[in-house]
């Protein structure tokens, strides 16, 4: 994909996103790597393995507002990265994920982004989100 129109349009997009809940410092990262266009992803291809301990599991308030949200179409795609040979991780949007878990659907609309690595800066984005009600 590598530096196409649409790579960074949809890299510009989720800059722009993250922006919102996120201090600079913490989603620089995002400028340096390739992103997939919006689209929607099965949600089986998302990394859940420790989804009981998101902070989004624990807050079945907020996941029941992004389901209503959903329903009014007002809802942001959830950013995620794809390492090779890994499941997807969620960056942003753990309650946008149980929210489309619970509608019972299996797919998301999501903005991916291809990391070389499972580790990297990536991982802790969610540690310094503006409110603290992160994954």
């Amino acid at each position: 994909m590598g530096k196409s129109a649409d790579s960074i349009a949809a890299r510009e997009q989720v800059y722009r996103q993250l922006r919102e809940r996120f201090p600079k410092e913490a989603i620089e990262w995002v400028k340096t790597i390739p992103w997939d266009p919006v689209g929607k992803v099965p949600l089986d291809e998302f990394d859940t393995q420790d989804e009981r301990n998101w902070a989004a599991f624990r807050n079945p308030a907020h996941v029941d507002q992004e389901v209503k949200q959903y329903e009014r179409g007002e809802n942001d795609p959830i950013i995620a990265v794809k390492p090779p040979d890994d499941p997807i991780l969620i960056i942003d949007g753990h309650h946008r994920y149980l929210a489309r878990e619970k509608m019972n659907k299996n797919r998301v609309e999501a903005y991916v982004g291809r990391v070389p690595a499972g580790d990297g800066p990536w991982l802790y984005t969610h540690l310094s989100q503006k409110g603290g009600d992160s994954g």
